[in-house]
């Protein structure tokens, strides 16, 4: 699945639809020129916003987040090597879940200079996390129930908010732009999002 900001477009190639080694690929929309970024097996979907591409790779329950700046060309380990969900990147987060029976929110901050958990919940699985600017946002759910909420952050001002408390209102994938968030929804029990 590709992903674009400005001029660059980033993706993982593979030799066929049945290998586990791939690359990451990064197509300069500009010049059309096109450079592999990383070669690993088990690759995760490469997410970029402005010169900074991020993605998973290895096995698994063995994964390892990467963050790579294209204007250094300098990639840096941001977790791992652990169970990691899918990551998303924004001008200020890069954020990604840490899989297991109490699944939690973890970022690296650019403006910190540095990776902490931004949820630790007990009972309580927060996934499906979602970054814009100072914006951090997720789906939260006790660990016995396929119910949950929405729930964000802002990390300019500290404050954490719960978005939407109706249990049958927070099925996943929740997407945060400026100052609009988003979910699919599970009302109707057709998750029409």
């Amino acid at each position: 699945v590709p992903d674009a900001s400005e001029n660059f477009i980033v993706y993982s190639a593979y030799a066929d639809p049945y290998s586990v080694s791939g690359e990451v690929m990064l197509y300069d929309i500009a010049t059309g020129a096109t450079t592999i970024l990383a070669s690993h097996s088990d690759l995760g979907w490469a997410k970029i916003y402005g010169d900074r591409v991020v993605w998973s790779q290895g096995p698994p329950h063995a994964r390892e987040l990467i963050l790579h700046d294209i204007t250094t060309n300098e990639s840096m380990l941001l977790a791992g090597p652990s169970i990691i969900g899918p990551a998303q990147i924004g001008s200020r987060f890069v954020t990604w879940g840490s899989s297991g029976l109490e699944c939690d929110v973890e970022v690296f901050d650019f403006e910190l200079e540095r990776s902490y958990a931004l949820t630790a919940t007990p009972r309580t699985c927060e996934s499906y996390p979602s970054t814009d600017g100072d914006w951090v946002a997720w789906r939260a759910a006790d660990v016995l129930s396929p119910l949950g909420r929405v729930e964000a952050y802002n990390g300019r001002t500290g404050e954490l908010r719960i978005v939407s408390d109706d249990p049958a209102g927070a099925a996943s994938l929740v997407s945060v732009s400026g100052d609009l968030i988003t979910w699919r929804s599970n009302r109707d029990g057709h998750r029409p999002g």
